[in-house]
């Protein structure tokens, strides 16, 4: 025969037990979350840098190209604010891989000549910012291109680009 805490023990959990599954998966649970909203931040970072090399990638290439519109005078520079890219480019908006251009901040600085061969061109640094939770990241490069020129129009592209 049973004893009355047998019966009672074979019915059900105690409530000892089921507190402690619950603090269990109540830790397992933080634990996942966590994990999850540390990967998104991640993901959204890297999707964001991702852009910021096609927006780098794009004035890299009308630096190369000779356009008046993204070379510095030797010695100074070119910036647009955030907000300022996609009125000032309105090709890149809407361009494959870059969702805003809004979100994006650009500089491209001419420090000076530099010799490639028998030539004399432009140094160009190119820098992207985009916002993060902790501030400000960037992705930065560096190509050449003709000096800028009087009259304007008449700068030409680096040989073998167009």
């Amino acid at each position: 025969m049973r004893t009355p805490t047998a019966a009672v023990r074979a019915a059900g959990l105690t409530l000892l037990e089921v507190i402690l599954a619950l603090a269990v998966l109540a830790v397992l649970g933080a634990t996942f979350t966590t994990y999850m909203l540390s990967n998104l931040r991640h993901t959204t970072v890297a999707g964001q840098r991702t852009q910021a090399a096609q927006v780098l990638n794009y004035l890299g290439r009308r630096v190369a190209g000779g356009d008046k519109a993204v070379l510095p005078a030797e010695g100074s520079s070119l910036e647009w604010a955030y907000g300022e890219l996609g009125a000032a480019f309105t090709d890149l908006e809407g361009a494959e891989g870059v969702a805003d251009p809004a979100g994006y901040r650009a500089r491209i600085d001419a420090p000076g000549r530099v010799s490639v061969l028998t030539d004399s061109v432009v140094q160009y640094d190119i820098e992207v910012c985009f916002l993060i939770q902790d501030g400000e990241s960037c992705v930065r490069g560096t190509t050449l291109g003709a000096p800028v020129t009087a009259p304007p129009e008449e700068t030409p592209p680096l040989p073998g680009i167009n």
